[in-house]
């Protein structure tokens, strides 16, 4: 505990204090947890935060509830985790604020927005369903909408986000990467839903797709001819065929 303490020692041997602590001797109290989630090493706060989601009593749980705004991306990632780890319930009430949460999934850092989904998918979904819904960032609405699949109950919890993402698939200034992530979605939502996406929306997004076929990114292209496949218009057929590449120039897209 003194070295845990020690501002002046390397903060990889302090964290590493942290967790010998908890593993082999008195576990850290609340108090200490407290005292090094506000330390000005990153890796001191995150190993408390680890710590607090290992203990995940009722004392710990303010220690990752603060972290989720912590300046660190590794620390808002193990605040989340450590959140999961105390017991975030989809039927309770959440002992974090849902905002804070809900905040991870426009994060800069992939496993942030990750560890942040999962926390949220762990809250009552009635309390942030239509925040995402309304969502206007393309990084947000499309990581919500994950969690919006994996918590849907019903075919008629899926329906809102068909015409969600309907309407992103008509935005002409979505990077790569954000369509990427949106078809995704959409593959994710026909798959779960009991019947599929409807021969009317599978038309509307044959539209919408078919002209970008094939792209010059190859991961498009590939994510583009398993849309267009799905959607089932005859057209795709030939289209697909002509963009197989000849010869051996590119054997795992031509299996593709």
């Amino acid at each position: 505990e003194t070295l845990a303490r020690n501002r002046a020692a390397d903060g990889q041997d302090r964290a590493q204090a942290v967790l010998m602590l908890q593993r082999h001797g008195d576990a850290p109290s609340a108090e200490l947890l407290r005292a090094l989630g506000a330390d000005k090493d990153a890796k001191v706060r995150a190993a408390a935060v680890y710590v607090a989601g290992v203990q995940s009593h009722d004392a710990a749980k303010p220690v990752a509830v603060a972290a989720l705004k912590d300046a660190d991306p590794f620390v808002r990632r193990r605040a989340a985790e450590a959140l999961v780890r105390q017991g975030l319930s989809a039927d309770q009430a959440s002992f974090a604020p849902v905002a804070d949460i809900y905040k991870l999934l426009n994060d800069t850092d992939r496993f942030v927005r990750y560890a942040g989904r999962l926390a949220l998918e762990r809250t009552p979904r009635a309390e942030w369903k239509d925040r995402v819904l309304k969502e206007t960032d393309p990084r947000a609405a499309i990581e919500g909408m994950y969690a919006l699949v994996r918590t849907a109950t019903s075919e008629a919890d899926l329906e809102p986000l068909f015409d969600k993402q309907l309407t992103m698939l008509k935005q002409a200034n979505l990077s790569i990467e954000h369509k990427l992530r949106l078809v995704r979605a959409f593959q994710l939502t026909a798959m779960e839903a009991p019947n599929g996406a409807s021969s009317e929306l599978r038309k509307q997004v044959h539209t919408l797709l078919i002209g970008q076929f094939p792209a010059t990114d190859e991961r498009w292209s590939r994510e583009l001819a398993w849309t267009l496949a799905y959607c089932g218009q005859p057209e795709t057929i030939g289209k697909i065929l002509a963009a197989m590449p000849p010869g051996d120039t590119n054997q795992p897209l031509q299996i593709h």
